[in-house]
């Protein structure tokens, strides 16, 4: 029995070392998933394959390319030491190391390191490229144009010329010239799927949803597993109202990687158009956890609790504590006007908890509003006592409207009423935030007490918008739309005669940052009051 056993255990032992890759087939695997998107499984090979082989360039090289494209920049720099120490003089490090010199600022080194390259070897494209991308990044584009154009001479359908070039001409706004060089591209290179990837996220750029969908069908049939193209067939299944597809898309991208914040968006996207609210509220729950300062799931989840949520629900008071934080913070900052807002917004989620309504009072009190500070403790009555109530009754007894009779809370307004409408389809791939959006933009014109908002809602255009706005019977429509991106928000807003259906102005907003959504939607509505008329008696 115990050489039995020690035979068992050497033949496992002979079977791992029979299956164990080696480095260069780690690093091929590596590129397969550097070509299909999955950069961070790209990452997790490459560095397997340095334990195998510390020296390998190619391993060394591809994990360099892989932080350079998820612009973990600095560990792309130490990276691609490591690799010029290996192989200084071969051109393909030479020039992703001027490629990373780029990123991280250091643009004089970038343009000394491709000129070195190009003075070895005057045909290298991949150096003639990436100077175009420099250029570009400086803001030459035309100078990156003609770089390009030269370099297609040399070899007509080179890949990455090809499509380097339509970015460029998407950058100087010639979208059909543009559209030109990316159609060239994927008919030259129609068996690589990353091309047509890149058309994909252009087309979709462009608000080109069907080409957008096409192009990224073709990049999965060549590559099953090419994750960005799942992405953007995903939010085309939510703009078809295909909830099912886009769920099951966004799992897959969850599978490849637990962390997508991004995927964890579209499947609350996709559960709340299959009706699902519970597990969405949990999925957006999850995007917010791993990317806690993306504004825009905030205000997704927000409107989702205020919708489907009970006043009493521990989910709305846990989102309303977090913008009595904020606001707190802007008080004490002395942005009183930001603050407020912030207060109100916290108040629409979580109207009964006597806690903010508290700290709600205390910022007037700190802006010597005493009346209003009274008037909100009132409110909050139960965490108070009545005599203490008593106590500023009388201390504020002298106020001018005490000694006039009249109740500043109880004045009659005249509010110009308006209707907001925003187009159903817009923003790809964000389009699911702008109802999230108009909703947010509603209730903080609401929350003014300036403003009558009656509906907000989705239309398709805006002769749907006018006809609209004339049943509800209101002085002004309006029709938001939205562009977003990254910790960038941008706001339009344009304001119509609701009689007549003629523009009267046009307001945009665009802000980036920490709390980039609040910031450009009380900037867009304060700009909005201002040209509304408003009257009291």
């Amino acid at each position: 029995m115990r050489v039995r056993a020690s035979s068992c255990v050497l033949l496992i032992l002979v079977s791992l070392v029979a299956v164990a890759q080696t480095a260069p087939e780690l690093v091929a695997e590596g590129e397969r998933h550097l070509l299909r998107g999955e950069f961070l499984l790209a990452i997790d090979v490459f560095r397997e394959a340095l334990e195998v082989n510390p020296n390998d360039l190619g391993a060394n090289l591809g994990l360099a390319d892989a932080y350079f494209i998820i612009d973990e920049i600095d560990q792309a720099q130490q990276q691609i030491e490591i690799a010029l120490r290996l192989a200084r003089t071969d051109n393909r490090v030479r020039v992703l190391a001027g490629r990373i010199a780029v990123a991280a600022g250091d643009v004089s080194v970038a343009d000394a390191i491709f000129a070195e390259v190009l003075a070895a070897e005057p045909n290298n494209l991949d150096a003639s490229i990436a100077r175009a991308e420099l250029a570009l990044a400086q803001g030459r584009s035309s100078a990156a144009r003609a770089t390009l154009e030269q370099s297609l001479r040399v070899r007509p359908n080179h890949r990455r010329a090809l499509l380097s070039l339509a970015l460029v001409y998407e950058y100087q706004g010639e979208i059909a010239i543009a559209s030109d060089y990316i159609e060239l591209a994927q008919r030259v290179h129609r068996d690589r799927a990353d091309v047509h990837l890149v058309a994909a996220q252009f087309y979709s750029r462009i608000g080109d949803i069907d080409r957008a969908g096409a192009a990224a069908r073709t990049a999965r049939a060549l590559d099953a597993e090419a994750l960005p193209a799942a992405r953007i067939l995903a939010g085309i299944a939510l703009e078809d109202g295909n909830a099912l597809q886009a769920i099951s898309l966004a799992e897959q991208l969850i599978v490849a990687d637990r962390s997508d914040h991004n995927a964890w968006f579209l499947r609350a996207s996709g559960l709340r158009a299959a009706s699902n609210d519970a597990d969405a509220m949990t999925s957006i729950r999850t995007a917010m956890s791993i990317a806690p300062d993306e504004e825009l799931y905030r205000v997704w989840a927000e409107e989702l609790a205020i919708a489907s949520l009970e006043l009493t629900d521990p989910i709305r008071q846990e989102l309303a504590i977090h913008r009595t934080g904020e606001a707190e913070a802007l008080s004490r900052a002395y942005q009183y006007a930001a603050a407020e807002r912030r207060f109100q917004r916290a108040l629409v989620l979580a109207p009964l908890e006597s806690t903010i309504r508290e700290s709600y009072a205390e910022h007037f009190l700190a802006q010597g509003f005493s009346a209003t500070y009274l008037q909100e403790l009132s409110v909050a009555r139960d965490g108070i006592l009545p005599e203490e109530i008593d106590v500023l009754r009388r201390a504020i007894s002298g106020d001018l409207a005490a000694r006039w009779g009249v109740n500043q809370f109880t004045v009659e307004r005249e509010q110009p009423s308006i209707a907001l409408y925003a187009a159903r389809i817009q923003a790809f791939p964000w389009s699911d935030t702008v109802p999230a959006v108009l909703d947010y933009v509603a209730s903080t014109m609401r929350s003014t007490d300036v403003i009558n908002v009656a509906e907000a809602a989705l239309v398709d255009d805006a002769a749907q918008a006018f006809a609209r706005a004339r049943t509800q019977d209101v002085d002004f429509f309006a029709i938001l739309s939205l562009g977003a991106d990254e910790n960038t928000l941008s706001l339009a807003l344009e304001l119509f005669v609701a009689r007549t259906g003629v523009s009267t102005e046009r307001i945009t907003s665009v802000r980036s940052g920490p709390g980039y959504v609040s910031s450009a939607v009380e900037a867009l509505v304060i700009q909005a009051t201002a040209r509304l008329p408003e009257t009291a008696r």
